[in-house]
């Protein structure tokens, strides 16, 4: 990967597309650097924008907020973000409680044993 061919434009990207800020992107990359890497068609924030705003309705905002207190949420897949909702869901919590649990409480998204211990949350 070439910083000037690829780590700059993609960078770039982030700040004038998405709404990142400069400090936010450096942050972000400490913990997953393939975050600038944006072609990924199963993690990542192509990933989060199709599932979170296209599907679920939510403001990109939102997704950027999360992924800036929580970098590691950029390595979920969609699988594990539907079955999040769903879990969620058959408790009767509504998308925008899931997804403000999920803002809350973003180690959530990994609870392998979250259906298990959801009465506890």
């Amino acid at each position: 990967m070439d910083l000037e061919r690829d780590i700059v434009p993609a960078e770039e990207k982030l700040i004038n597309e998405y709404g990142f800020l400069k400090q936010e992107v450096n942050f972000v990359m400490r913990y997953n650097p393939k975050f600038i890497v944006l072609d990924s068609k199963e993690s990542g924030i192509n990933v989060l924008k199709s599932f979170f705003v296209d599907k679920k309705g939510f403001q990109f905002d939102t997704v950027r907020t999360l992924v800036v207190r929580y970098p590691y949420v950029l390595s979920k897949t969609e699988e594990e973000f539907i079955r999040f909702f769903e879990i969620m869901k058959a408790q009767g919590i509504s998308d925008e409680e899931a997804m403000r649990c999920l803002l809350e409480i973003p180690k959530l998204i990994s609870r392998k044993d979250l259906e298990k211990n959801i009465k506890e949350i």
